[in-house]
């Protein structure tokens, strides 16, 4: 089962990423009746980069990773690998088996 953009964003979150936003003034047509403002809405990660984070192996590999082996030790994340390989086993979408797999710890950790 694919997330939801609510849970890839609470994931992500908690991986430290940030919504961030940028103000564009429209220019041409709207000189001659006013500027309008128009707000485009980005991710940054916590590399302080902008990006658009895809829930692939990259991405969870990367980011939640280190979130989880600061948090909860090495041994946490070697939980996390075995719980993954055996839902492959399975199966599964390596990227989406990975995802669940983070985020059911995430949901267990008291600093959602």
């Amino acid at each position: 089962m694919k997330p939801t953009e609510e849970q890839v964003e609470k994931l992500l979150k908690w991986c430290g990423f940030n919504l961030g936003g940028i103000h564009d003034f429209l220019g041409g047509i709207n000189d001659f009746i006013g500027s309008k403002e128009v707000s485009t809405v980005y991710w940054v990660n916590p590399d302080r980069e902008a990006c658009d984070p895809d829930i692939d192996l990259n991405n969870l590999f990367k980011y939640p990773k280190q979130i989880i082996v600061k948090r909860f030790g090495i041994a946490k994340w070697q939980e996390i690998l075995l719980a993954w390989f055996k839902e492959m086993m399975l199966g599964k979408d390596p990227a989406i088996a990975l995802f669940w797999t983070i985020y059911k710890v995430m949901e267990e950790s008291n600093d959602r």
